[in-house]
């Protein structure tokens, strides 16, 4: 099967719109189904169910793409999973 792109967005707070950040995913090549999010959850909020289910769709050679650093992955699901954040010009 041929690697996909998974794209994560998350915002902080339930007033804030993933809009921008869907429609740049899906600029960068991932698919609209493939987009995982977490709404409302503050950077230091570690119980993540988006991210969680976007790290357990990615396979070996997947690429997870997230539209700015501060939403990466986090280091600790142990699947050797690319991450591609865009540079912002």
């Amino acid at each position: 099967m041929a690697p996909l792109f998974i794209g994560y967005a998350r915002v902080s707070t339930d007033q804030q719109d993933l809009t921008a950040q869907r429609e740049a995913l899906v600029a960068l090549g991932v698919s609209s189904d493939r987009i995982y999010v977490d709404h409302g959850l503050t950077g230091t909020n570690r119980d993540r169910p988006g991210l969680r289910e976007a790290l357990a769709a990615c396979r070996e050679g997947d690429t997870l793409v997230v539209t700015c650093a501060t939403r990466r992955c986090d280091e600790r699901s142990g699947l050797q999973v690319e991450c591609y954040f865009p540079c912002r010009l």
